[in-house]
């Protein structure tokens, strides 16, 4: 049985890469940003009926450094928090302007700032 889909009525999507690996036991979270758009993301979503706007990679030069005392388990905690605070706030800037963020990672660790 094959799934069919029905077009989004219009529906828009921005795309934000978050190339972080920081929080990945194992190099090469960060190159899937440029694979998921190697892998042709965009022209899927499109076939869908989505609007897609692709607004890049957040990159580390990006980032307000975040400093404080550390939970004793956490490990890289400051710069995770940094990644966090910039996905956070560009989440709630797309979003306002009605479209719906997606985030392309990186490790498991990007999901934190995605939500307010």
């Amino acid at each position: 049985m094959t799934a069919s889909f029905a077009p989004a009525s219009q529906g828009r999507i921005a795309l934000l890469g978050a190339p972080i690996e920081v929080g990945a036991s194992r190099r090469g979270a960060l190159m899937g940003p440029a694979g998921l758009r190697t892998a042709g993301l965009v022209g899927v979503l499109e076939s869908l009926g989505y609007a897609v706007s692709d607004h890049g990679d957040i990159l580390p030069r990006d980032l307000t450094p975040v400093d404080g005392p550390a939970p004793a388990n956490a490990r890289f905690y400051n710069e995770i928090a940094a990644w966090m605070r910039a996905l956070s706030a560009r989440a709630y800037e797309l979003a306002r302007s009605g479209d719906t963020p997606i985030f392309l990672g990186g490790d498991h660790s990007l999901s934190m700032g995605s939500v307010n």
